[in-house]
């Protein structure tokens, strides 16, 4: 494999992000969806990566990274737990403000359970972000969870 450089690296993952499609995107798009389909759709993303999204995070860098990645995951960890770069609260809080927005209330995100694609799909992001390397991780994490 030959090296890339960092403008053919950026490249190749700005065509990776054009390509991302979201198995839901159609139906959140169109007219068809229900509310209670809805409720069901945001309480799973939020048990499987809104909620412990800096945890995993901490997962990556608890690998040890060069030092400018530890710097980079703990400063986006600090901002997804306290918000204090934006808005001033944990991003976990600012979802579940959005959900009561929409009319779902907060405390029904306590005790969910995980549809099996779901828990699939959580077990497959803790494997990657406590066994492949730090840079896997962080690319899932950055690049699908949060990339757009």
């Amino acid at each position: 494999m030959r090296k890339l450089s960092p403008e053919q690296f950026r490249d190749r993952i700005f065509d990776v992000l054009r390509r991302k499609h979201h198995w839901a995107t159609p139906f959140l798009e169109g007219s068809t969806i229900t509310k209670e389909k809805l409720n069901i759709y945001f309480h799973q993303e939020y048990v499987v990566y809104v909620r412990d999204f800096s945890v995993l995070l901490a997962q990556v860098l608890g690998k040890n990274p060069p030092w400018e990645a530890r710097r980079l995951l703990a400063t986006i960890i600090y901002e997804e737990e306290t918000g204090g770069f934006s808005l001033g609260h944990p991003h976990q809080e600012l979802f579940l403000h959005m959900m009561n927005g929409l009319g779902f209330d907060r405390a029904g995100f306590r005790d969910v359970e995980l549809l099996a694609s779901s828990r699939g799909y959580r077990e497959w992001l803790n494997q990657i972000c406590q066994e492949e390397e730090w840079s896997v991780g962080a690319a899932v994490l950055s690049i699908f969870i949060k990339g757009t």
